[in-house]
């Protein structure tokens, strides 16, 4: 299967924005992405074997939240929510751990865009 990485993960597959990986569900494919990219399931799934909550994925374009959901020659996409990551750990980091917290951050429509008060940032 396919799988297209966002750029906060590309330092895992060598910058590559997509790589190959195996398996009949999304948890047997993080598992195979981790054996080719030592420390990327760490990286979307949590010690619970839960996908952490900053993490986004998406077979066929359509949203996945179960790391059962079974695949069969699908594309997955990876997407890193940095505005819900930054949210989490926040809380920890005081007051100035966020000094660009007056823009407005989300994802774009593909995995290679960041919006930043409303401009479309690719790379």
């Amino acid at each position: 299967m396919r799988v297209l990485i966002p750029n906060p993960l590309r330092s895992y597959t060598a910058n590559a924005t997509a790589v190959d990986a195996l398996g009949k569900t999304l948890g047997d494919l993080t598992r195979d992405l981790d054996r080719h990219y030592p420390g990327m399931r760490f990286r979307v799934v949590d010690e619970q074997g839960q996908i952490r909550p900053h993490i986004k994925f998406f077979v066929n374009g359509a949203p996945v939240r179960s790391l059962a959901e079974p695949l069969a020659d699908a594309i997955v996409r990876v997407a890193s929510d940095l505005p819900r990551a930054a949210e989490l750990v926040k809380p920890h980091l005081g007051p100035a751990a966020n000094p660009l917290s007056h823009l407005t951050w989300k994802q774009g429509d593909n995995a290679n865009e960041l919006q930043v008060d409303g401009l479309i940032l690719g790379f």
